[in-house]
């Protein structure tokens, strides 16, 4: 901390709230299980530098960040954590809400949820990072819808999620270096434009050809992918998907 500087004021305002029971939450991670606190630092890194940040590497990493990358003083950059935790928070519990209205973001995260796709979280930490420009409402919704299909598309070809976190990483450092403004067009364009085996958005011949599997699965995944598998923008009368460089 800088000279000066009132330390428990700062760790009573922007740091105490990492010892209570939501942050200090086992979460599955692979194989292992880390603190939730853990993993929201490892996807705060993420999506702050476009960059694949290893779970066991988080700290490391953040006092890198910290002294050669964040270019502010100590007690600003707690501020900007302490700032995220709460967007963080909101989008899970707003996820794991069972009654009532849920508005778009909290249908996004109970999806990615039933997915167990932890990978997306510093995606969304970027779109709504606090300290940058807000993304216009309509450009959201679609980055969310894009990434969506994309993700239920790949689930239901049982495609590879092994560079998802690579995915995602490329995701964010195309929306940090891009105009926010068109964020959710960026990101359609990204996605259609990947071919390989681990990053394509599967088309809709090969949609047709897995949606016999839907009678098989569970409820609540039945749900989330006859939405999600609908193309971005939720249309029934058509599947949308992208593959090998031609819509079909």
């Amino acid at each position: 901390m800088e000279a000066g500087t009132n330390v428990e004021d700062a760790y009573q305002r922007n740091w105490k709230e990492f010892e209570t029971g939501f942050w200090e939450t086992e979460i599955s991670v692979g194989r292992l299980r880390y603190p939730r606190s853990s993993i929201f630092l490892n996807h705060w890194l993420i999506a702050r530098t476009g960059e694949e940040v290893v779970a066991r590497e988080v700290f490391d990493r953040f006092k890198r960040f910290a002294d050669h990358d964040a270019r502010l003083p100590m007690t600003r950059l707690i501020v900007q954590v302490h700032d995220a935790s709460r967007v963080y928070r909101q989008f899970v519990t707003g996820a794991s809400t069972h009654a009532g209205p849920i508005d778009r973001l909290g249908l996004f995260g109970y999806r990615t949820g039933v997915l167990e796709s932890e990978v997306i979280k510093p995606f969304v930490l970027c779109l709504l990072d606090p300290e940058e420009p807000p993304i216009p409402d309509a450009q959201f919704v679609k980055a969310l819808d894009v990434v969506e299909s994309w993700m239920v598309r790949r689930m239901l070809v049982r495609a590879t999620t092994k560079n998802y976190n690579q995915v995602v990483a490329e995701l964010v450092a195309q929306v940090r270096r891009s105009d926010r403004a068109n964020a959710g067009d960026m990101i359609e364009s990204y996605l259609t434009g990947q071919s390989s085996e681990s990053r394509y958005w599967p088309d809709d011949a090969e949609m047709r050809e897995e949606l016999g599997a839907f009678a098989r699965l569970s409820s609540s995944w039945s749900r989330t992918t006859s939405h999600g598998a609908r193309g971005h923008r939720g249309s029934p009368a058509r599947l949308e998907g992208w593959k090998a460089g031609s819509w079909r």
